[in-house]
């Protein structure tokens, strides 16, 4: 790149995420697209043709660094004890208000799609409220007070530690009843609260029937339908939604992490070569880098309104449908 910039008259460089958080992120984009500045402003590469000198010094000037002094007593000198102190320095996020004046303003120009104007097409977004059936609903309402009880006693004694699971269990419980759940304390490995199986294998909950009555809308149109489920590891989602839409006669293709990331592109052009009608995937997968032209509908089917800890529970939960129209 920077050969490239040195060669000519101007340099137009697009990027979605300009630093990651630390000054020297910058350094180096900078150096290679203005040379000149930087080296006016005293960033030269060593005699080796070392940069990290010069990195350093950008980052004292405009980021953020921390000295970290470590003391330790010890036989530190020959005939006496002593105390050792030993300094280190790390980096940390930040960049100085000078540094985004003279190296990020009159160089960058901040866009957003929209404020462009018509280049994206038609995008609409809903949310279909489910409600659970009344033995789901009741099985919830229980496991949310039993566990809320259990958090707010861990909180009196100032034991964090339930946080984190109680609210997920409760936003990915409606979504995977089809398996027996027991929660336990973190760190006494205490059991909280069971509850036994409530779908067998074959039985359809009620979210899963509306996820089905979209694909089957979507079917009929002749358009292809993406789902997204984030539950794939212990919790996994994906089989059992592919076994469920099999049953209903749809051609059903699941992207896993198994697929390496420089393959995917092509392993979604395979499958819909073989003639799939539903894709689903865990939407880490497929953020970045692919354009998935071919599924004007996706259903994010692990959206959930169960409520939080702090709420009072309701019986509900839903499936988000987003579409993109395509002319």
């Amino acid at each position: 790149m920077g050969v490239i910039a040195a060669k000519v008259r101007k340099t137009v460089l697009l990027t979605g995420t300009l630093m990651g958080g630390y000054a020297d992120d910058l350094f180096h984009l900078l150096f290679r697209a203005l040379p000149g500045r930087m080296i006016e402003d005293g960033y030269r590469p060593s005699s080796s043709g070392s940069m990290s000198s010069a990195a350093m010094a950008f980052m004292r000037d405009h980021g953020v660094l921390k000295d970290i002094l470590s003391e330790s007593d010890g036989p530190a000198h020959k005939t006496a004890k002593g105390t050792k102190v030993t300094v280190r320095t790390v980096k940390a996020p930040g960049f100085g208000p000078k540094g985004v004046l003279r190296c990020i303003l009159p160089y960058t120009i901040f866009l957003k799609l929209r404020d462009m104007g018509g280049i994206l097409p038609p995008y609409d977004e809903e949310f279909r409220e489910v409600e659970m059936d009344a033995e789901q609903g009741d099985t919830y309402g229980s496991l949310a007070a039993n566990l809320t009880s259990a958090l707010k006693e861990a909180l009196r004694k100032r034991d964090t530690t339930l946080l984190g699971v109680v609210l997920n269990v409760l936003l990915a419980w409606s979504d995977c009843c089809f398996r027996a759940e027991t929660v336990r304390h973190p760190r006494t490995r205490q059991v909280l609260a069971f509850t036994p199986v409530q779908f067998n294998e074959l039985e359809i909950m009620p979210k899963e029937r509306e996820l089905i009555n979209i694909c089957r809308e979507e079917n009929a149109a002749g358009r292809k339908t993406l789902v997204y489920s984030v539950y794939t590891g212990t919790r996994d989602t994906t089989s059992r939604l592919k076994m469920l839409l099999e049953q209903e006669g749809f051609r059903v293709a699941v992207l896993r992490a198994s697929v390496e990331a420089s393959r995917r592109e092509d392993w979604i052009a395979e499958q819909l070569d073989r003639g799939i009608d539903v894709l689903i995937t865990n939407p880490e997968l497929v953020k970045t880098g692919l354009d998935l032209w071919s599924s004007p509908r996706l259903c994010s089917c692990n959206r959930a309104t169960t409520c939080t800890p702090c709420s009072r529970p309701r019986a509900v939960h839903g499936v988000s449908v987003n579409s993109k129209r395509y002319a």
